[in-house]
C-alpha cells in the first residue's frame, strides 16, 4: 500500500516534533555543593570533654572558677572553627555536660551563629548553563541553661548568597526551642531537664530560590540578628545549624531560532494534511 503525500507530511511534521521534545533539556538537580553540611570535618581538633559535678548532681563542662578551658575540666565547645570549610560561627560536640545543649542532627558535630556571628561557606558553581539554586537546611534554639531561662530565647538570623556582584536574600527565620523558653529550665521541674531526649529537637528550614550563574563563586551567609540592649549591648542569643545543603537544578534552556522554525514547519504539515483530509471528505460527499 502506497503512502500518500498528505501522509508523508504527517510523517515529517511528527517526527520534527517528536524530536524535539526528545532533544528539550531537563532540569536535574546536581550533587550537594556545599562540603561538610553535618560539620563532621571539626570532628579531630576536638578536646575529649572532661566533666565536673553541678550542685545538683548534673554533669557540667564549665567549672565557676576557670572558665572553659580550665585543666582538666575543659569542654569541647569552641568558638571560630578552625579548619574545614565553615569560617565564623561556632561549633560544638554532641556532649551531655548540663541542659542547654542538644545533640546533633546527624553525626556528632553542628554549627551555630551566637550574638551577631556570621557562619559563612564560599564555593564555585561549575555548570554549564544558568541554574536556579535552592538551599536545605535545620535549625535549633539553644535551651535555657540551668536556672536562666532568658539562655533559650528565641533568635532571628538572615541567610544570604553573594556573589556575581549580586546579593540574594534566601530568607528571614527564627530559631527557638521546642517547648518554649521553660524548656530545660531549673525552675521547671516537670521537664525532665537533665535528659538527652530534651535536646534533639531540629526544625526543618527551606528558604527562597536564587540563581546560579556558571563558573561563578558565592558565598552563603548565615547571619545572626540578636537585639540589642538599651545600653548597646548585644543580647545573648543563640541559633544552632546542622544538616545544610545546597542544590543547583540547571534552567531548561529556550530552543533556538532555527529549532524553532522547524517545530513551527512539522506543524504547519500536519495542519495542512488535516485541511486536506477535511476537503476530500467534503468533496466525495
Amino acid at each position: 500500500m502506497s503512502v500518500t503525500r498528505e501522509r508523508r507530511w504527517a510523517m515529517l511534521g511528527l517526527a520534527l516534533v517528536m524530536g524535539l521534545a526528545a532533544a528539550a533539556p531537563t532540569a536535574s538537580a546536581q550533587p550537594n555543593l556545599l562540603q561538610n553540611g553535618d560539620f563532621e570535618a571539626y570532628n579531630d581538633p576536638f578536646k575529649v570533654p572532661v566533666y565536673s559535678t553541678g550542685p545538683g548532681g548534673e554533669p557540667w563542662g564549665r567549672p565557676w572558677i576557670g572558665g572553659w578551658d580550665a585543666a582538666g575540666l575543659a569542654s569541647s565547645w569552641t568558638y571560630a572553627p578552625a579548619g574545614g570549610f565553615w569560617s565564623g560561627g561556632f561549633v560544638n560536640r554532641t556532649e551531655d555536660f548540663g541542659a542547654g545543649w542538644k545533640w546533633a542532627r546527624s553525626g556528632v558535630i553542628f554549627g551555630g551563629i551566637k550574638d551577631r556571628q556570621v557562619m559563612s561557606q564560599t564555593f564555585t558553581y561549575n555548570g554549564t548553563e544558568e541554574a536556579i539554586g535552592s538551599l536545605n537546611w535545620y535549625d535549633a534554639g539553644r535551651p535555657s541553661w540551668r536556672r536562666d531561662s532568658w539562655f533559650g530565647l528565641p533568635n532571628d538570623y538572615l541567610v544570604t548568597i553573594t556573589g556575581a556582584g549580586v546579593t540574594q536574600t534566601i530568607g528571614s527565620f527564627t530559631s527557638q526551642v521546642a517547648g518554649g523558653t521553660e524548656f530545660n529550665s531549673a525552675n521547671n521541674f516537670g521537664d525532665d531537664r537533665w535528659s538527652l531526649a530534651n535536646k534533639q529537637y531540629w526544625y526543618s528550614r527551606t528558604g527562597q530560590t536564587f540563581t546560579l550563574l556558571p563558573g561563578q563563586s558565592y558565598t552563603l551567609n548565615f547571619s545572626s540578628l540578636s537585639p540589642f540592649n538599651t545600653d548597646g549591648s548585644i543580647q545573648d542569643r543563640t541559633t544552632l545549624l546542622d544538616d545544610i545543603s545546597l542544590f543547583a537544578s540547571p534552567v531548561t534552556t529556550v530552543p533556538e531560532p532555527s529549532t524553532a522554525l522547524l517545530a513551527g514547519a512539522g506543524l504547519l504539515a500536519v495542519a495542512a494534511m488535516r485541511r486536506r483530509a477535511v476537503r476530500r471528505r467534503n468533496g466525495a460527499a
